[in-house]
């Protein structure tokens, strides 16, 4: 399945996708282990890395399309459970529906507020930050909002 991402820019496939959130690691440890510990699997060709069995994944901005493929392709591996922190409240509870999955758990939150992102963080593994105002045309109209969320929230 091909998705054509937000902002422009030619189709990208799930799986073109998986192989730039997660890039070949080196071979440094015993094989089929990452330098993070990831476990690392042959995907048709093409060796990726998912977090250890029952790890705990954060996904900051999870609701957006970058996040919500991340969120799949952990899903349909073996992690013990993925975080989606967001602001957007129904976007979240389409995602819960049609994900279906009870390791996925939902957090209404915003990068811009620490105690919402310390809250969600608890006992977690690894991060996907991936949480942003990309719109140019938005953050030229809000810059003060857009360095709010994409550097200060960073």
């Amino acid at each position: 399945a091909v998705k054509e991402l937000s902002g422009g820019g030619p189709p990208v496939s799930e799986k073109d996708l998986w192989a730039l959130v997660v890039p070949a690691l080196p071979e440094l440890h015993a094989e089929n282990q990452s330098p993070l510990g990831w476990e690392q699997t042959d995907r048709g060709g093409v060796v990726t890395s998912q977090p250890a069995k029952g790890s705990i994944v954060l996904i900051t901005g999870g609701t957006g399309s970058f996040g919500s493929t991340v969120t799949r392709q952990l899903l349909a591996g073996e992690v013990g459970e993925v975080r989606i922190l967001s602001r957007d409240e129904a976007k979240q509870d389409d995602m819960r529906r049609w994900l279906n999955d009870s390791r996925a758990r939902f957090h209404v939150g915003d990068v811009r507020d620490p105690e919402s992102v310390a809250d969600a963080m608890h006992g977690v593994d690894y991060v996907f930050h991936a949480a942003a105002l990309k719109q140019v045309p938005s953050c030229e109209f809000f810059p003060l909002q857009a360095v709010a969320t994409n550097v200060q929230g960073s």
